[in-house]
């Protein structure tokens, strides 16, 4: 610890656990419960349920560009779909190979 931080002296007896819960419970009575995480992985069955695919590690790139160059930067990302996508495209139309994934990145938007 710093010399200039001192800890706060405990004035009396800390309450137990069960004293704390004697003092709450008229306030939480009729309030709803989560049931632990355990408990609720039993009872969902994981039937019909999709599963969430692993993220791809990534890496980030920045880069330094004059004001008109990174708006047209941007107006032809957004009509790619994206940086990445455009980005990707670029490269491929260079002749190297990308990754499917670089091509089709998946969306971070939540789908219902």
């Amino acid at each position: 610890m710093s010399r200039n931080f001192q800890a706060k002296p405990i004035v009396g007896e800390r309450p137990t656990g069960a004293e704390i819960r004697d003092l709450v419970a008229p306030a939480v009575r009729g309030v709803a419960v989560q049931a632990p995480q355990e408990a609720r992985r039993e009872e969902v069955p994981d039937e019909g349920r999709a599963r969430r695919p692993k993220a791809v590690p990534t890496m980030q790139i920045n880069f330094r560009v004059s004001a008109e160059f990174a708006r047209l930067i941007a107006t032809e990302a957004e009509k790619a779909g994206g940086m990445r996508r455009w980005f990707a495209g670029l490269v491929q139309q260079a002749g190297h190979e990308v990754p499917e994934i670089d091509i089709n990145p998946p969306t971070s938007r939540r789908e219902w």
